[in-house]
């Protein structure tokens, strides 16, 4: 129990030391105005330039008048208007969306067909029809007996062509 009692003595004898070593310094450190040491600039002025530091927040002074309801703060109008600007905006991100989403369907899922045709053809004057369409995605692409591909939606197409050809008749 005399140890406590002691140790307590010291500790407060230490920190009588300390305030007292830092008030006897000429010039280092003065009342409200800083701990010397912290922060930025001379020792003694805390952060910064004296003067500078944590603004006080500003004073907001509030009055009460007697008002018929002549004020323009209806919270009926700002509620509808701040609703009608955020439908015009929903209506406007739904548009882009829906446009984005069909994109990326054309880019995932393309127009593809494979079509072909097994017997000789010689007429020059009308398309070539075909005998089957090994692909064709989605259907109704080609019409087979006409030899026609139908454009399903705006995009740009890749067509290949390959034949191979033997002579008639020696010719």
């Amino acid at each position: 129990m005399r140890s406590v009692g002691f140790l307590g003595v010291v500790v407060v004898f230490l920190l009588v030391l300390v305030s007292l070593s830092d008030t006897r310094r000429p010039g280092k450190f003065k009342p409200g105005k800083g701990k010397p040491g912290f922060g930025k600039g001379k020792p003694g002025h805390g952060k910064g330039k004296p003067g500078k530091g944590k603004p006080k927040p500003p004073y907001y002074k509030t009055t009460t008048t007697s008002s018929t309801g002549s004020g323009n703060c209806d919270p009926e109008a700002i509620k509808n208007a701040v609703l009608a600007e955020l439908n015009t905006t929903l209506a406007d991100l739904e548009k882009e969306l829906n446009a984005t989403v069909n994109q990326l369907k054309n880019i995932s899922e393309p127009d593809v067909f494979s079509c072909k045709r097994m017997s000789g053809f010689s007429d020059e004057n009308i398309p070539i029809p075909y005998t089957a369409c090994d692909v064709e995605k989605p259907s109704g692409l080609v019409n087979l007996t006409s030899g026609i591909f139908t454009v399903q939606r705006d995009g740009i197409y890749r067509l290949t062509f390959t034949s191979r050809m033997s002579a008639m008749n020696g010719k």
